[in-house]
Parts: C-alpha cells; sequence; structure tokens
C-alpha cells in the first residue's frame, strides 16, 4: 500500500493567491457598501447578539417582534456572532461582518482540498475556484449576515 500524503494547509500558491483575488474583491465590495449590514436578518441576528451579550445568556423572549413573542427563530448564528465578538474582543457589529467572511473563506480552502482529493489538475483548481469566488451566490454569502451563511459551510 501506498503511503497517503498530508495535505497542508497553504501547501500550494494557488489556494493562497486565491484567497487573496476573494480578500480583494470582497474588500472592494465593502468599501462601496460603508458602514452598514445587508437585509432585515442581519439587524435581527445583530440585536439578539447583543441580547445575548447584555442579558449573559439567551434570551427566551422578544419585546421588539411584534410586540412581543417568545423566542421560535434559531438563534445558533446569533450565538457564533456573540462567541466571535467575546472571544476576539470586537463589537458585535464587525462580526456580523466578519463572521460570514471568515466562514466563506473557509468554505473556499474545503472546495479546493476537495479538487485535491478527486485528484483534479492544477490549472482546473485554480480556475473553478475562482469561477466560486465571483459567483453572486458566494459573495452574497460572504456579504451578508445570515443564518445560511453558517449552514453552507457546516
Amino acid at each position: 500500500m501506498g503511503k497517503l500524503k498530508p495535505i497542508k494547509l497553504f501547501a500550494e500558491f494557488n489556494i493562497a493567491l486565491l484567497v487573496l483575488v476573494f480578500i480583494s474583491i470582497f474588500l472592494l465590495a465593502q468599501v462601496m457598501r460603508g458602514p452598514f449590514l445587508i437585509g432585515d436578518e442581519a439587524y435581527s441576528n445583530l440585536r439578539t447578539a447583543e441580547n445575548i451579550l447584555g442579558e449573559n445568556g439567551i434570551p427566551d423572549y422578544d419585546e421588539l417582534s411584534y410586540g412581543g413573542r417568545d423566542v421560535s427563530y434559531p438563534i445558533g448564528y446569533s450565538f457564533l456572532l456573540f462567541l466571535f465578538s467575546f472571544l476576539s474582543g470586537t463589537g458585535i457589529s464587525f462580526a456580523s461582518k466578519a463572521v460570514p467572511f471568515m466562514l466563506s473563506i473557509f468554505n473556499l480552502v474545503l472546495f479546493y482540498f476537495i479538487l485535491i482529493t478527486l485528484n483534479i489538475s492544477s490549472k482546473i483548481r485554480v480556475f473553478s475556484s475562482i469561477i466560486l469566488i465571483i459567483s453572486p451566490t458566494f459573495l452574497y454569502l460572504a456579504s451578508v449576515s445570515t443564518n445560511v451563511s453558517m449552514i453552507v459551510f457546516l
């Protein structure tokens, strides 16, 4: 039996270059957008994460949803925002921009390693990764603070 070679993170120059291209495209979109979040769900997740931070626990009642109601929506992503903010020492508004971006980079690296595992040639790996980077769905998931960003990574 042959010996398996371990795949090292950023072992090839191609993946580092792809991440750099993605970061530049993403930062251009961030500069054009300004300090605002995209969509209602992003602000809802931000508010829920701030409630978790303020109450020191997961809230079970939301006063601002339709005049007040029990929390029946998923709060896992809001907890992830809180956890990132708590561990990094940054604000939750920064976390709601950084977490989808980081999950998208992890998705890109995972996609590239899957292509390596499938023994796809280097040129095709780079080309397909560039197609992934410029796809509207990928850019949306990297830009919008939504539960779907976490689900796609999982």
